[in-house]
């Protein structure tokens, strides 16, 4: 199973239109071509006048890839200056799964 995350720390305004679709567009291609290993997608850290956006486009999406996305909260990775340390430190990579278990079991 693989496991989209997007990390949105620092984005303060509403994604362009395209992003949008872009986003859609390649759900629905993974979904199709790939529906055994169709995870689930969260996107973290999502700033607060961004929540407003999130319920526009969602039930853009195919309803089982509703189903699938999470809108979290990941500190860890929000404090992440860069994702290097992920491949690096074995510390680093051990604190970062753990928050994504914990985030994806909510």
């Amino acid at each position: 199973e693989l496991l989209h995350a997007n990390d949105i720390t620092g984005v303060r305004a509403i994604p362009d239109p395209k992003f949008s679709e872009a986003l859609t567009s390649s759900s629905k291609q993974y979904e199709k071509l790939y529906p055994s290993l169709a995870g689930p997608t969260m996107i973290v850290n999502l700033p607060f006048v961004l929540q407003a956006f999130v319920g526009l486009i969602k039930p853009l999406f195919p309803k089982t890839v509703q189903d699938r996305l999470k809108f979290r909260s990941a500190p860890f990775l929000a404090g992440l200056k860069e994702l290097t340390p992920l491949t690096t430190s074995d510390k680093t990579r051990d604190s970062f799964l753990a928050e994504v278990k914990r985030i994806e079991s909510m």
